[in-house]
């Protein structure tokens, strides 16, 4: 999974500047805002896929396995039925939208409208192989999901070189190729299922109580994924309707490096996921909390660790990645990569939360929270502020969102409000004052540009890590990272 981590975060940033560089500033806006549209009308696919990874988990932590069989099947029927659904919706609702109410310049219209109906398509197959990607999670062969994320990002490398040699419409072949790296990406992933998973089988099966517990679970989780759409796609369509374009390349970009960085921690809580709901499933408490919250720390230092020399170089950083550096994108870089620590500090409560399956009072509590990331990123655009405000939005509304999804681990599952202020929040809050004083001061050194980052980068190695493992980590997590490394140079 790190190894995917590194391979995929470099070849993804590095295709977003040819994709950006290749398709220029407008077009790559118009792409990144037409997927925004789409993505608004995805809000149901997210709580289905959260519930059948959940119940895969939940399945396989029982004794004996669970009857998965059964489950898989129903699972995909009901994404058939949604596939079918928002189909029919995105391709009204959203065709009209984009045709006749999307801030795009009057002559690309026609085009934005075409990457429109490639998308709905990719998403067609997105939506479908959802069952399959969660049973190859839920059984953590983490090896081969590891091997399709690093195909798929080479995919897409090899799609944006494509353009550079093409003389004709290039964000119409950026399209037809996503969707043709989406449909191989698809159908490895189920050929692989079909073969390792023998017990896993297309059938006629049916059972109302699996089914409504899929419902169920689903549609309170629903409220959130409305609020949560609002919070990214509407948020992006605001700044559409506010700036134009040129700031969704700038989003879109401030999303890439944000997506690119984040998935250190990404690869680490894809790991521990499943654990924690198999930890439920079986009622072992004390486990769970343990893994969630070391899991929280390790993911927030992991990320703080990379992300920390960026916040005093990033212009220069943007300036080496790509050539024509849209206005704003800076800011929102280090906006996103902000929300980024304070998001990982909370997806391990998230998943303890849900694995209970007591979801109702948590997500309508959730959806009123996370609704005010649109409200109040609309009332500061109309208020005048910049395109930044929306970040800063985004980051205070987390803090709340922390506090909260803690005080609902602690009524539904009985996890400790104090292990976590002393085990979690205490040793990240202590680094990450120590490491921005020195960082700010290395940052009044007479450097510039690369000595300036590669003096950054060296205090991070030399001074952040050692301070990170005596000040954040326990004595028995560094006996466990000292006995892990002893054992891997005997390897060697």
């Amino acid at each position: 999974m790190y190894l995917r981590m590194g391979v995929t975060m470099i070849v993804q940033l590095y295709t977003s500047r040819i994709v950006l560089d290749t398709l220029g500033i407008d077009n790559y806006g118009i792409y990144n805002i037409v997927a925004s549209v789409i993505i608004m009308f995805t809000f149901v696919s997210g709580p289905l896929s959260s519930a059948t990874q959940r119940f895969f988990n939940f399945e396989l932590g029982r004794p004996g396995g669970g009857d998965i069989c059964k489950l898989f099947n129903i699972s995909l029927i009901a994404y058939l039925a949604l596939t079918a659904l928002l189909l029919i919706v995105i391709e009204t609702v959203g065709g009209w939208y984009v045709a006749n109410r999307l801030n795009v310049p009057p002559d690309r219209v026609s085009d934005a409208v075409w990457v429109f109906h490639l998308s709905v398509i990719s998403l067609v197959f997105s939506l479908l192989n959802t069952p399959f990607v969660s049973l190859i999670l839920a059984h953590e062969r983490m090896d081969f999901y590891a091997y399709m994320s690093v195909a798929e990002v080479l995919f897409k490398l090899a799609n944006a070189y494509s353009l550079v040699y093409f003389a004709g419409d290039r964000l119409k072949l950026y399209a037809v190729n996503q969707l043709a790296i989406g449909i191989i990406v698809g159908i490895s992933i189920i050929i692989y299922c079909h073969r390792k998973f023998r017990y896993v089988r297309i059938r006629r099966v049916w059972d109302k109580q699996i089914f409504k517990s899929l419902l169920s679970f689903s549609g309170w989780t629903l409220l959130s994924s409305v609020t949560t759409m609002g919070a990214t796609s509407g948020v992006n369509v605001l700044l559409n309707s506010f700036f134009g374009v040129a700031v969704n390349s700038a989003m879109g970009i401030a999303t890439q490096v944000s997506t690119a960085i984040n998935q250190f921690v990404t690869n680490f809580q894809i790991a521990f996921n499943p654990q924690i709901v198999k930890y439920c499933s079986a009622g072992l408490i004390d486990q769970m909390q343990s893994l969630a919250y070391r899991a929280a720390k390790i993911s927030y230092l992991l990320l703080l660790m990379l992300v920390c020399p960026l916040f005093f170089n990033i212009d220069f950083v943007l300036g080496i990645w790509l050539k024509d550096v849209p206005p704003y994108t800076g800011a929102l870089c280090l906006g996103l990569i902000a929300w980024s620590l304070l998001e990982s500090l909370m997806a391990p409560l998230w998943t303890s939360v849900t694995a209970t399956g007591k979801v109702k009072v948590y997500h309508i509590t959730m959806s009123i929270i996370i609704a005010f990331v649109f409200l109040m990123s609309w009332a500061c655009l109309a208020a005048g502020f910049s395109p930044v405000s929306v970040v800063v939005v985004k980051c205070l509304i987390d803090v709340v969102l922390i506090a909260t999804r803690l005080l609902f681990a602690h009524r539904l599952i009985g996890f400790s409000i104090r292990a976590y202020m002393s085990d979690v929040i205490s040793p990240v809050v202590s680094v990450t004052l120590l490491i921005g004083c020195i960082v700010c001061a290395a940052d009044m050194l007479p450097l510039e540009g690369w000595s300036k980052l590669i003096t950054s980068y060296s205090i991070d190695m030399l001074l952040i890590m050692p301070m990170i493992y005596f000040l954040a980590f326990n004595r028995d997590e560094r006996a466990a990272i000292t006995g892990m490394i002893r054992k891997k140079l005997q390897i060697a």
